[in-house]
């Protein structure tokens, strides 16, 4: 399948996947939806008939409580209002008294002062009659009782709560306060009773009114069973309020209120429960109970719960037998919900879909314009790529070419001075045989001499040659076994005379390695990174040049490292040294390839790693500083 086949079916992929997909998540999404309403529908109609208990149980829960909440409410507001009533009725009282004083105390004597002001509270009634004011002096003496007036002009500090009353004034001008006192129909006995009481500074008196609080509870209970009355017309709610003896205080059915459940046999079945939960510590219950009505017993739950304050039962019920017929009428109005809700998904899965297969027709236009623009933008880039990668193709070669003339360059050198001494060998022996000749006195022994020192030249030239064409023969350029020693020995042939001619000492810790690599192309980077060393040295001038050389294997890997005393590379640059055309040196010293070709053989032919650094070290017990070559190569066999 070519190229273009396969774009085809990109395209085609483009134009109709979308729909496809679009097409089957409409399906899958209304199928999911029906059969999960389905479920729903299914689970709440078996539910339906608990969901009703629970919620006609939370709605009686709801009844109580908010009636044991209004209780509370209401006996905290009565309280207010009770305190409000008896302060305002003292400060009139003051105000009445403070007033006769006033106007008085210059003209009448104290006695006469006293008595009118006696006269003039001692028939104020209030509270249906059961109100009224009375007065203490500090000291325990009655001043005014107008219910007990047997009771003036004695003193009473024997009764520990007029004591008590007395003490709480010394320090305070007015109080609320609670004590027990008579009541004038039950002078027997004594009940609790709340006061207000104020001091009258000119004659040290106590001022004060008050209520018995059993009146007030009752007062507020009547208050409370009224308000019931209302709310179960108002609401509906079938509530009730017991004793703890069972009587029944308030129901909307007014035959039930008075009556005791233990006397009333359609309780029967609650007394149990009802005696239990009541000397339980819960502080409500459900129950669940039947009571006869007519001629039948209904099933009912009720809901218990204890006013603390007065000591209540307050319950609220609802009939179970009810449950059946408001279940149906619940699930006829969930199947019609079903069913409209069926249609609804339909519909809205019709519409979803038409609008989002043409959304996707548009989109898979968009992406087809898309594809097409990317796919000729990506020829274009893959036939840049193409004509980028032959240019740097091209220049990889011309810098390998580049680096190999330059190599050629020093290599011309290093043969014009190898020559240079057997050619004048060679000059002096045959000049000499000519003269000699010319002269008659050239013996035979000496002319063979001559002519073996011109053939031993003659051969070391030839030599010289050789090994000089066979660094250049690209015929050689296949990995072959070798060994470290004999492409050291050839690198020092090649570069000796430059390196002795400019007094350059070259240490050498080589191991014999046997090697399965390029040879002429390693002897090419160390005669680079040598040539490096050699001219940093000259340039520098230093007294003793050495170059250390230490070659060796660790583990599967050959190692070269070659440094020298030149005081290693400035740090600025040390990063830059491998790139290509970056020399430190005049342009016409150096071509600033030879490092980057290096680096070129020996990751990209020899399977290996070359990286330099700085390295201080001691030398016959002298500090030096250089640039430190490491060459790691993977070695493929020995």
């Amino acid at each position: 399948m070519n190229l273009k086949e396969n774009e085809n079916i990109i395209l085609q992929i483009i134009r109709y996947t979308p729909s496809i997909f679009i097409f089957l998540l409409t399906i899958i999404t209304t199928y999911y939806l029906t059969t999960y309403y389905k479920n729903e529908f299914l689970m709440t109609k078996t539910n339906i008939i608990q969901n009703y208990i629970d919620e006609e149980k939370n709605e009686i829960r709801i009844s109580v409580e908010s009636l044991d909440i209004y209780i509370d409410e209401k006996i905290n507001s009565s309280l207010i209002n009770l305190k409000k009533s008896l302060q305002t009725k003292i400060d009139n009282a003051y105000i009445m008294i403070n007033s006769i004083y006033n106007k008085n105390y210059l003209y009448k004597s104290k006695a006469n002062i006293i008595q009118q002001i006696k006269n003039t509270l001692r028939d104020i009634r209030f509270d249906e009659g059961k109100g009224y004011f009375y007065i203490f002096n500090l000291d325990g003496t009655n001043v005014l009782h107008p219910i007990n007036p047997e009771n003036e002009n004695r003193n009473l500090l024997y009764d520990k709560d007029i004591k008590s009353i007395i003490k709480k004034l010394k320090d305070n001008n007015q109080k609320f306060i609670e004590y027990y006192f008579f009541k004038p129909d039950l002078p027997s006995k004594k009940f609790k009773k709340f006061a207000f009481v104020k001091k009258f500074e000119p004659y040290n008196w106590i001022i004060g009114t008050g209520k018995y609080l059993d009146n007030f509870n009752t007062e507020i209970k009547n208050e409370i069973l009224s308000y019931l009355k209302y709310s179960n017309y108002k609401n509906n709610t079938n509530l009730f309020i017991f004793n703890t003896k069972g009587e029944i205080l308030a129901n909307n059915d007014k035959s039930l209120i008075g009556g005791n459940i233990y006397s009333n046999n359609n309780f029967n079945k609650i007394i149990p429960i009802f005696n239990k939960f009541k000397d339980s510590k819960d502080n409500s219950i459900f129950i669940e109970y039947k009571r006869a009505y007519k001629t039948k017993n209904i099933k009912k739950i009720m809901y218990l719960k204890k006013n603390q304050k007065y000591n209540w039962i307050i319950a609220s019920e609802f009939n179970l037998d009810n449950a059946n017929k408001t279940v149906d009428k619940r699930k006829v109005i969930l199947e019609k919900q079903y069913s409209e809700y069926r249609k609804m998904v339909f519909y809205w899965s019709i519409a979803i879909f038409i609008i989002l297969l043409s959304i996707s027709i548009y989109i898979s236009n968009i992406l087809k314009k898309i594809f097409l623009n990317y796919r000729k933008k990506v020829k274009i880039d893959f036939e840049k790529q193409q004509l980028l990668k032959k240019e740097n193709e091209k220049k990889q070669k011309l810098l390998y070419q580049q680096s190999k003339m330059a190599a050629m360059g020093e290599m011309i050198g290093n043969i014009a001075h190898q020559w240079r001494q057997p050619l004048s060998v060679i000059l002096t022996a045959s000049t000499g045989i000519k003269m000699q000749k010319e002269l008659s006195t050239l013996p035979d022994k000496e002319l063979f001499s001559m002519l073996d020192t011109i053939n031993n030249s003659v051969h070391y030239l030839s030599q010289t040659i050789e090994d000089f064409r066979t660094f250049f023969n690209p015929k050689v350029n296949n990995p072959k076994s070798c060994s470290t020693h004999d492409i050291f020995e050839r690198t020092f042939k090649l570069i000796d005379i430059q390196f002795s001619s400019k007094n350059i000492k070259i240490i050498k810790n080589i191991q014999d390695i046997r090697i399965v690599s390029f040879e002429n192309e390693l002897i090419q980077v160390l005669i680079n990174i040598l040539n490096n060393s050699r001219d940093a040295l000259v340039e520098k001038e230093t007294d003793e040049k050495l170059i250390f050389i230490d070659c060796y294997k660790k583990d599967d890997f050959l190692f070269i490292e070659i440094k020298d005393n030149a005081e290693g590379i400035n740090e600025e640059i040390m990063d830059r040294v491998f790139e290509p055309y970056f020399t430190t040196k005049h342009q016409s010293q150096g071509t600033g390839i030879g490092l980057y070709m290096s680096m070129e053989i020996v990751q990209k032919l020899l399977n290996g790693k070359i990286k330099v650094k700085n390295e201080n070290y001691t030398y016959n017990n002298q500090p030096s500083r250089g640039a430190k070559f490491i060459i790691e190569i993977n070695t493929i066999g020995e």
